[in-house]
């Protein structure tokens, strides 16, 4: 009986071990904070998406990210955001923000530096190719559609609302076309990958619901592309980095910050395939301030570390 009784005890003290082991385990899961591989982890960039990650759905920033930010970059960290909006509707996000990095802008097509000055543009001047785009766009019945054009030289960019059409003046090409709300969302995003064939362009799916949409741009137009080119120019080490992203552009950038070393962190309301790419979660959805609630966990993290 003794050994019976020996043998229970150990058996329920190891169900007991692995019961309390499967607990953390969910318990890191739900907070964001899944193993890494690398303790004592400090970031010195942050860089954010800002629809369904650093804005909430009324598109502002909720007072809880925007005090995060700040106390970020009071103890001396970097911080930029990583868009598909264009300048004329996202600048304004990153003068709130004080970004202290390059902004990226069209999922990379246009980055400015943090006083607004022009660092790179990436636009194509395929006139026929963008006809063929838009005659696509145009038969897929999509409650949005819009060209997004710009200069090189001079920098400027515009936004030809409601229209998909190659642009007509000298030196201008184009920047982003987006399509959403599409009746014929997968038969379009067929069509222009099909049509696409060696030019290379950029064919990116994002958003969910009634955001859900197309974009098309330039070759070698990504998220991903525009961070590595800040990360050479201003000597950025991707393992100091984090990056906070909800949708399919985002999806790039999450893995090449998460395979650099950094953390990325996909929204817990994010689309499926930035919740497969991305093994850490935001403790909390957009509309939660979930970007201010995980740097204020990496903040606090820092101060009982005393680095």
């Amino acid at each position: 009986m003794r050994i019976v009784s020996v043998s229970m005890i150990a058996f329920k003290s190891i169900v007991v071990f692995f019961a309390g082991c499967l607990l953390l385990a969910i318990s890191c899961v739900k907070s964001g904070e899944l193993p890494q591989g690398k303790a004592g982890f400090a970031p010195k960039v942050i860089y954010s998406d800002l629809d369904g990650t650093m804005l909430n759905e009324q598109s502002e920033i909720p007072p809880r990210n925007l005090a995060a930010v700040r106390r970020f970059q009071a103890q001396g960290g970097l911080f930029g955001i990583a868009t598909g909006r264009l300048p004329d509707r996202a600048w304004t996000f990153a003068q709130a923000l004080s970004v202290d990095l390059p902004a990226i802008f069209g999922n990379g097509a246009v980055i400015l530096n943090a006083d607004g000055s022009l660092l790179r543009m990436k636009a194509f001047h395929d006139v026929d190719k963008v006809k063929a785009f838009c005659e696509r766009i145009n038969e897929a019945g999509c409650s949005y559609i819009y060209t997004s054009i710009g200069h090189a030289e001079s920098g400027q960019v515009r936004m030809l609302d409601g229209s998909c059409q190659a642009p007509s003046e000298a030196g201008w090409g184009v920047l982003k076309l987006r399509a959403r709300n599409c009746k014929a969302h997968d038969a379009l995003l067929a069509q222009v990958r099909e049509l696409n064939g060696s030019s290379g362009c950029s064919i990116l799916e994002s958003g969910t619901g009634k955001y859900r949409g197309v974009s098309i741009s330039a070759p070698g137009v990504s998220k991903a592309e525009a961070l590595e080119h800040i990360a050479k120019l201003r000597k950025l080490r991707t393992e100091d980095m984090v990056f906070f992203g909800d949708s399919g552009n985002d999806v790039d950038a999450l893995r090449w910050i998460n395979e650099g070393g950094g953390r990325c962190y996909a929204m817990p309301n994010g689309t499926p395939g930035v919740l497969d790419v991305c093994p850490r979660r935001a403790p909390a959805s957009n509309d939660q301030a979930g970007v201010g609630q995980a740097i204020e966990a990496m903040l606090a993290h820092k101060k009982e570390r005393g680095s």
